[in-house]
């Protein structure tokens, strides 16, 4: 099938309408979506640790999706350019839906845990194929200096329904483990709304418009992309974020599994550790990620969370209780909202040609890079938990998470010096940019919700006053005036000679 072409000539209002019903649809897809990722996606590892699986395979259930994932997105990048990109996205959407129905059945018909890394690589398979051409056909449909705001609020929205899912599925978890004999009747629940939920991210999909390709795309190859990337300042982007997917999958598939299997979580508090605290985090800062990338640029987003990134993995060392980890998990949702948000961005804006090529090579790397941190990171953790390890009082998982943080540091050290504006924005020192970011800011704003708090009240209180004062003349004058007509009536039945 044949690109599609400038479509048939329209005033430019019909077609600024086409692209705001668009991107209105697409907010509504990605709220369906984060249903499907909150109450599906999300509870795969206790779903793997409720059928026994150790390590390992927790490991490999992250990494071999990944693996397989990303290197399916140049397949998908091809056909980006050779069908339409919207027939392409709602397609993988509509299989990728039906993918959860041998997943609710792994239980009862299959058994195992391989069968679950299997069918969840399939998932993650038609969730991926369908990146490079959304992608690329995002960036035509959103405008330029609209992005940071736009994506800021289809992120916070979507986060939310992912909260609310989540939470959703903790109790439905929490049912049928304490009133039924089977808690996999409760996971099948979840898998099947998360069916439900990818079809109608499908519909939705489908009601978008395509917009043409603002510059003439051509696939490029897997080496033509390292030859050109090496010559660019996007090299040293993907170097970096390939680097640090690396560094923080050595532990990142493992903090669910300490909670639940180390500190005895049930699923209500795994929810609201992993599912509920870091995504309402993310939905509220979004939108202050958004707008300082607009202004200061991606750039200086990326390198104030990347030194920050870090701390998140370190910060489980000092304390395991729950209400200590919550406050962690607060910033690691603040600090990773920042870093995803504004990467995205600088992807964007570093790929005006040829876009689905380079964000289908690009999830490779880091599909990559991901699958080879889970799988090192699953073997690292089954050695640690198995021989007893131990430095000072930390020990098992904890010297996993420490690693972790280490290696991000040493990552974001190296290469952010490295790493260069794309698009313009304010020329401010990194350092100040910093200190505003991470403190003046977010003080000024909980001084300014005070004080807006406070003459909000103020205003309240006056109007409520005033209403009081305006009620008590309206009932003197209503008053007033029926005692008058009441003297009158009665006057009017007295005799003459009375009066």
């Amino acid at each position: 099938m044949d690109n599609p072409k400038a479509p048939h000539p329209r005033s430019a209002a019909e077609e600024k309408k086409k692209i705001r019903d668009s991107m209105e649809a697409s907010v509504k897809d990605g709220c369906a979506w984060s249903v499907m990722d909150g109450i599906g996606t999300q509870y795969m590892t206790p779903f793997a640790y409720a059928m026994n699986a150790g390590e390992v395979e927790i490991g490999f259930l992250t990494s071999i999706p990944q693996l397989v994932s990303s290197f399916i997105q140049p397949v998908g990048a091809r056909l980006a350019h050779k069908w339409s990109r919207k027939q392409l996205v709602v397609l993988s959407a509509f299989v990728q839906a039906l993918m959860w129905i041998p997943i609710l059945l792994i239980p009862f018909v299959f058994g195992n845990g391989a069968k679950l890394v299997f069918f969840f690589s399939l998932v993650a398979l038609f969730g991926s194929i369908l990146v490079p051409a959304w992608t690329s056909m995002m960036g035509d449909l959103v405008p330029q200096h609209e992005r940071g705001a736009y994506f800021g609020r289809r992120n916070k929205i979507s986060v939310f329904v992912t909260v609310v899912s989540s939470i959703l599925a903790a109790f439905i978890l929490y049912f049928f483990r304490n009133y039924s004999d089977n808690v996999f009747y409760g996971f099948s629940v979840l898998f099947f709304i998360a069916f439900l939920a990818r079809v109608v991210s499908g519909y939705y999909l489908n009601r978008m418009h395509e917009p043409h390709r603002e510059v003439e795309e051509h696939y490029v190859s897997f080496m033509q992309f390292f030859k050109r990337v090496r010559k660019e300042s996007f090299g040293n982007f993907l170097i970096y974020i390939g680097l640090i997917n690396f560094t923080t999958q050595v532990a990142g598939p493992f903090f669910t599994l300490f909670a639940l299997k180390t500190l005895g979580f049930d699923y209500i508090q795994y929810a609201i550790m992993f599912l509920v605290v870091p995504p309402v985090a993310r939905m509220f800062s979004m939108p202050y990620w958004g707008r300082l990338g607009d202004f200061f640029g991606n750039k200086a987003i990326i390198s104030i969370t990347g030194m920050l990134v870090p701390v998140v993995p370190l910060l489980w060392l000092i304390s395991q209780d729950f209400y200590f980890l919550l406050v962690v998990q607060v910033l690691a949702g603040f600090v990773w909202a920042g870093f995803e948000l504004a990467a995205f961005n600088y992807l964007l804006d570093a790929t005006p040609r040829n876009r689905a090529s380079y964000v289908a090579h690009y999830n490779v790397v880091n599909g990559f890079a991901i699958f080879m941190g889970a799988s090192i990171g699953g073997f690292i953790a089954a050695f640690l938990v198995s021989s007893g390890v131990s430095i000072l009082w930390w020990h098992g998982l904890l010297l996993l998470f420490g690693l972790s943080g280490i290696l991000r540091l040493l990552v974001s050290l190296a290469m952010i010096p490295k790493l260069k504006e794309i698009r313009g924005g304010k020329t401010v020192s990194e350092h100040l940019i910093f200190w505003k970011v991470v403190a003046e800011y977010p003080a000024r704003g909980i001084v300014q919700e005070f004080s807006d708090g406070w003459t909000n009240l103020a205003v309240f209180s006056r109007r409520i006053r005033d209403k009081t004062i305006s009620i008590d003349e309206h009932i003197r004058t209503r008053v007033g005036n029926g005692i008058k007509k009441n003297v009158e009536r009665i006057g009017k039945h007295i005799p003459e000679e009375l009066k």
